[in-house]
C-alpha cells in the first residue's frame, strides 16, 4: 500500500470521526434549547446531556482534525471513543432504539476497521509526529 492510500484511508477514518463529533455537537444544541422549554424536572437530565455530547462532541471533532493530519496523539482517544461507543449502540439496540444504534454502531466500527484493520491506520503510528 503506497502513501496515498494511507492518506485515503485516514481521511475517510477522520470524515467519520468528524461527523460523530458534529452529530453529538447537534444534540448538545437541542439538549440546550430543551433546557429552556422542558418542564423543569426534565431541566437536569438536558443539562447533563448538553454538557456530555457538547464536550465529546468537541473533542471527537479535535480528534478527527488531527488524526487527518497524521497526529500520533489523536490515534488513542480516537479508538477509545469508538470502543465506547460500541455498548452505548448495544444499550440502544436493546431498547429498541434501532435506527440510532445503528447510527452509532456503524461508524464506531468503521473507524476501528480503518484505523485498526488497514495499514494506513497502522500509518498513523508509525509515520506521525
Amino acid at each position: 500500500m503506497d502513501a496515498p492510500e494511507h492518506a485515503r484511508t485516514l481521511r475517510v477514518a477522520a470524515w467519520l470521526v468528524a461527523a460523530e463529533g458534529v452529530a453529538l455537537v447537534a444534540l448538545g444544541v437541542a439538549a440546550v434549547v430543551l433546557i429552556f422549554v422542558a418542564e423543569a424536572h426534565d431541566r437536569d437530565s438536558a443539562a447533563l446531556t448538553a454538557v456530555f455530547a457538547l464536550a465529546f462532541g468537541a473533542g471527537l471533532l479535535l480528534a478527527g482534525w488531527r488524526l487527518a493530519g497524521f497526529r500520533r496523539a489523536a490515534y488513542a482517544p480516537v479508538v477509545l471513543m469508538q470502543v465506547l461507543a460500541i455498548p452505548v449502540g448495544i444499550s440502544l439496540m436493546q431498547a429498541e432504539r434501532v435506527g440510532i444504534a445503528l447510527s452509532v454502531l456503524i461508524p464506531a466500527i468503521a473507524v476501528l476497521a480503518l484505523l485498526l484493520g488497514t495499514r494506513g491506520g497502522r500509518a498513523v503510528l508509525e509515520h506521525g509526529d
